[in-house]
């Protein structure tokens, strides 16, 4: 075990560390370090006699106040200490104070520190010490305390004149001092030997007041002669009258001069605090409660490092939870629930049962308090579902309880309703719990279940929304779709949004890719699904304008057909699935071998509406019969059996004139040839051929590949061909027996009157090459004429450019070096200029040209006297000659108009 130390100090003619006289130490135990004693204990031996006595000369040692110490230092050892007045030291004649203290290690300091009882037990100071007796004290297995004999705390208080209210003032300051800078100065208003004595009896209850995590800390001096900063001491007690007003060394401290009735920093509302109003309340009538209630707070603080007086006003609303004693009006539920969160968590709580059991019982008992006149805050239920993560397996249940109560007492407020579902749903397994345990029991089901579903989905006025929440329940909990009026609920309220849909085969798509994307659930609540897609499904039909579909639109429609039960079909459902199913045959099979069972549909129209849409634009001769079913003229009597133009001009649009000749060639030996017969047809080709008459007889190839095609196109074509020949052309082509007769003729008159032709042709040709070379030489002299005119100006402007300068002018002043105030040919213009000057100009300079302001200035006639240039000048100076007054002047007036403006002199 290790052993407790003892000091002591005072002033005698050699100590331990020195060989002169002076305060040293005189006597220590063995296991005392000298670093220790150094650092620690010399500062804190000290004694100043009261200022009342000395100024008496009162020498009596008895009539002086002993100054008690109790002290935990930063390293953990507990000190007790003495020191007390004497009227001489070795030599009899100067005053001196003497030391004595005990101090405990720190591996045993706790066992002393847990009782106030031994804490400030009577010990056996010395107030001397002989040095003959040795240097080495000896070591203690134990303090020898005798238990003190403590006035009632009333009585201490009463004594002291001092208050309740001033005592909880003064345990707050203490507690605040233990985990700050802070220092708590107390002067009380006795005698000097009764103040110190009340100032004992005094901090042994204020003691009581600290936890037992916050001791380690406690530093307290019973008699000072004056405040003074002492480290580690956080209670002093001094001399009455020592306490100056407006003093700044203390202004930030806690003073309480009871014998003068002044206080600094000592009007906390201890409302806020009701561990302080706890601890003083106990100290008085139930010590053994204040000790019971320090062991649970230091269960419940196991972890905390350095807690603070608020982490103690929590605690004491735990414990008056635990005792059965906790006023709900006073507090807020949501805070003390926060509360809980700061001690308690998933790593700590099996070191924290016992305040985990407080936690569990008050879910439990707030639970069976709610009531339609007494719900749960928002807060309180956000804190209540955080605590949830908390609680064990078998303790969940006081949750969920909680939560279904809040739900069905608070089920006829909508909002509240769908506010506390809110925060449930952030917790996915407690949702799921939640739910189920509603489901299982009947009468909450509609007030709760059924209620808040139906709220929901009246709030919502999209698609979107109603098949999210769906999805929602399906993902979560499909459970709820077993309960008749869920099921209903959400299937009516997803078929009135689906009606208003603009599109609503897509609708339809997004709906089964939402539900699709489902969890693998039970057979009846797949049949709620394939139910919702059903009524959808009949939606979609009843709805549908067939021959306003798409391709990809129709393919959807021909899907969706397959949702729905026949006993569920009516009769425009029944007539529009077999016209799906009639398009889907048309569309599948690669050939028509049969046509006129599609002629006799009665609603063939409508077939051929949908058809024509659905007819792929590419490839078109592959649709030939396709085609054909769409514009065949299902009234006709044995003429125009198809709409031709309509048909043609559809291939023609889609596909051009090479898609038009293959569809041709494979429309005319369909189903038996027998339209060629028509006279409907050949009239349509005729127009047809008329219309692209360039296209196909401007190209022999092209024409001979539609001749190709049929002999009743060619004939087509060659009347076509004659319709568009000159009335010449038709003559010719009528008469052609006739014509090639007289063209006999004319060959045989041209062949006799051959020889006399060639010779006029050669005359002619030699007069007409003579003709041809005059006009080539006339051509050749004018574009040498032009080429000599143009070398020549462009010499001309070479010559003006390399005469001509031209300055870029920034700023302008004109000197009028006459000071007549009259523009002449002795003053000057100051240019100042922007570009080089090209001082190789200056001799031939003949035109000088100024921009200045988006103006051009051109002076002529000028020569190198007109103009003085410095090299390198950054402004050039032209003398106003009689040369170039003229063209000087417009802008010289400008200038002079500028300076007057500015209210400047003309010369600068």
């Amino acid at each position: 075990m290790v052993q407790i130390q003892q000091h002591m100090y005072t002033r005698e003619r050699e100590g331990i560390f020195t060989t002169t006289p002076g305060y040293d130490t005189i006597a220590k135990s063995k296991g005392l370090e000298n670093n220790f004693i150094k650092k620690v204990i010399h500062p804190l031996s000290s004694y100043y006699p009261p200022k009342e006595l000395l100024n008496s000369g009162e020498r009596d040692e008895g009539k002086y106040p002993k100054s008690k110490l109790i002290m935990v230092t930063e390293t953990g050892e507990l000190i007790f200490g003495q020191s007390v007045y004497k009227e001489s030291d070795y030599t009899g004649e100067r005053e001196t104070f003497f030391s004595h203290n005990m101090i405990v290690p720190k591996e045993r300091a706790k066992e002393y520190l847990y009782s106030a009882d031994t804490v400030f037990g009577s010990l056996p100071f010395r107030t001397g010490y002989e040095l003959t007796n040795g240097s080495q004290l000896e070591e203690l297995d134990h303090l020898p305390f005798v238990n003190g004999d403590f006035k009632p705390l009333k009585a201490v208080l009463n004594d002291s004149h001092i208050s309740s209210d001033q005592f909880m003032q003064l345990v707050f300051a203490l507690l605040s001092s233990l985990t700050t800078k802070k220092k708590v100065y107390v002067s009380l208003p006795r005698d000097i030997i009764s103040a110190t004595e009340s100032a004992f009896d005094l901090t042994y209850y204020l003691f009581q007041c600290i936890p037992h995590e916050l001791r380690k800390y406690f530093g307290f001096i019973s008699y000072a002669a004056e405040p003074q900063s002492k480290k580690n001491i956080n209670l002093m007690f001094v001399e009455k009258g020592s306490i100056r007003p407006n003093d700044s060394l203390i202004s930030k401290d806690y003073v309480f001069d009871f014998a003068f009735n002044h206080f600094i920093n000592a009007n906390e509302n201890i409302n806020h605090h009701p561990f302080i109003e706890f601890v003083y309340r106990n100290l008085q009538q139930t010590p053994s409660k204040l000790a019971d209630f320090y062991t649970f707070a230091k269960t419940s603080l196991c972890d905390h490092k350095s807690p603070s007086l608020q982490s103690y006003n929590d605690l004491v609303a735990f414990y008056s939870i635990k005792e059965g004693t906790y006023n709900h009006l006073n507090n807020k539920q949501s805070s003390l629930y926060k509360s809980f969160r700061s001690f308690l968590t998933s790593d700590n709580i099996t070191q924290k049962t016992e305040l985990y059991h407080v936690l569990v019982n008050l879910v439990n008992d707030d639970a069976a308090k709610i009531s339609r006149n007494a719900l749960p805050e928002d807060e309180t239920i956000v804190e209540i579902l955080q605590i949830a993560s908390l609680f064990a397996q078998k303790d969940l249940g006081k949750i969920n309880q909680y939560l279904i109560l809040a739900l069905y007492y608070g089920a006829n407020d909508s909002n509240y309703l769908n506010q506390v579902y809110k925060h449930i749903k952030g917790y996915p397994l407690l949702f799921k719990n939640v739910n189920a345990a509603i489901l299982k029991n009947q009468k909450l089901v509609p007030v709760i279940l059924e209620a808040y579903v139906k709220m929901r989905l009246n709030r919502m006025a999209t698609l979107k929304e109603v098949t999210g929440e769906i999805k929602f329940w399906l993902d979560q909990h499909p459970e709820v779709f077993d309960n008749q009026v869920i099921n209903g609920l959400s299937k009516e309220r997803l078929v009135l949004v689906f009606q208003k849909e603009s599109n609503q085969l897509r609708a339809f798509q997004e709906v089964q890719k939402h539900l699709s994307g489902t969890r693998s659930l039970a057979d009846r609540i797949q049949w709620f699904k394939k139910n919702m897609i059903t009524d959808l499904s009949l939606e979609v039909m009843g709805s549908l304008k067939m021959e306003l579909l798409s391709p990809e639109e129709f393919d959807q429609a021909a899907v969706i057909v397959n949702n729905i039960p026949r006993e569920f079909m009516n009769a425009e459902i029944k007539q529009k699935i077999e016209l799906i199913n009639i398009v889907h045959d048309i569309m599948e099979k690669r050939y028509l071998s049969n046509p006129e069972r599609y002629f006799q549909y009665s609603h063939f129209d409508k077939l051929q509406a949908i058809v024509i849409k659905l007819i792929p634009t590419s490839h078109l001769e592959e649709q030939t019969e396709r085609i054909a079913l769409c514009f065949y003229n299902k009234g006709h009597r044995k003429d125009t059996i198809y709409h031709y133009d309509e048909m043609f001009s559809f291939v023609d649009s889609n596909g051009g004139m090479e898609e038009m000749r293959v569809f041709l060639q494979r429309f005319i030996r369909m189903w038996g040839g027998f339209q060629v017969s028509d006279p409907a047809f050949k009239n349509s080709v005729q127009r047809y051929l008329n219309t692209h008459a360039k296209v196909i007889f401007g190209d022999k190839r092209v024409e001979k590949r539609w001749e190709a095609i049929h002999p009743i196109i060619k004939k087509a074509m060659e009347e076509v061909k004659f319709q568009q020949l000159s009335a010449l052309g038709k003559y010719i082509y009528k008469n052609k027996k006739t014509v090639i007769s007289s063209l006999i003729i004319l060959i045989s008159l041209v062949i006799l009157g051959g020889t006399g032709g060639l010779v006029y042709k050669q005359i002619m040709d030699e007069k007409a090459a003579e003709a041809l070379a005059i006009q080539k030489k006339k051509e050749e002299a004018e574009k040498k004429r032009a080429a000599e005119e143009r070398v020549k100006a462009e010499r001309a402007e070479a010559e003006r450019a390399a005469k001509t300068m031209t300055l870029q002018a920034t700023g302008m002043t004109y000197k009028d070096v006459n000071n007549d105030g009259e523009i002449s040919n002795s003053d000057e213009l100051i240019i100042v200029i922007s570009n080089e000057i090209d001082m190789t100009k200056l001799p031939t300079l003949e035109q000088l040209d100024i921009n200045y302001k988006e103006e051009k200035i051109e002076i002529n006639n000028v020569s190198e006297a007109d103009i003085v240039v410095e090299p390198n000048a950054a402004s050039v100076n032209v003398k106003i000659t009689d040369n170039n007054v003229a063209y000087i002047l417009p802008i010289a007036e400008k200038v002079i108009s500028e300076a007057n403006e500015q209210n400047e002199s003309s010369e600068i």
